[in-house]
């Protein structure tokens, strides 16, 4: 060993002062990069996030040949939690969804996701019986109880694009609300229940 002679020190420096600029760079990329495909309220992956995971999954469907599900929750009455305890309670009530209830009840390779306004994409009867009848509590009183509707579509049977597979997802879900809400209807279902009302 002998002692470094102090350009060979300004050097190391100079690497040392690089690395540290590169990981500090590579943690504001993993920052922004969580900003932009997380729901800022819930933690769940936002629409535009679920959108490139769907399309990811419809690809590798098409080259397996197995089928999949997509399922659209939307929490039953929630206007009515919003307007008679306010907008904040109702945020809790989504972060509560979502962390306590659906988050858990998925396995870790599927994704959970806010989709839009009280939407959400997930599982479908494990998580409607988790959260049915649920107190919400907000200053430790019971605010009200909670249910959820879900509407379910299969790739392919029920659509080969992202687009198809979403909107009859939403059709299933319009039709668990109209029919009684805190219920799983599956596509199939929907469409035999929209002929049976034409």
């Amino acid at each position: 060993p002998r002692a470094l002679e102090r350009s060979e020190v300004r050097v190391l420096q100079t690497l040392a002062n690089q690395a540290v600029i590169a990981i500090e760079n590579a943690a504001a990329y993993e920052a922004t990069k969580q900003l932009a495909t997380t729901d800022a309220l819930t933690g769940v992956a936002n629409h535009r996030e679920m959108e490139a995971y769907l399309e990811r999954e419809l690809q590798r469907a098409a080259r397996s040949g197995e089928p999949f599900a997509l399922i659209m929750c939307d929490l039953d009455h929630f206007k009515d939690i919003n307007d008679s305890v306010g907008h904040p309670a109702g945020d809790a009530v989504l972060r509560h969804l979502t962390n306590k209830v659906l988050a858990p009840a998925v396995r870790p390779k599927d994704l959970v996701a806010r989709y839009g306004g009280d939407e959400f994409v997930a599982v479908a009867e494990r998580i409607r019986k988790t959260v049915e009848g649920q107190a919400v509590m907000l200053d430790g009183k019971a605010v009200s109880n909670l249910s959820v509707s879900l509407g379910v579509a299969v790739y392919p049977r029920d659509g080969e694009t992202r687009q198809a597979l979403v909107q009859a997802a939403d059709q299933a879900l319009y039709v668990a609300k109209r029919t009684g809400r805190n219920r799983v209807v599956r596509t199939d279902a929907a469409n035999a229940e929209l002929r049976a009302a034409a």
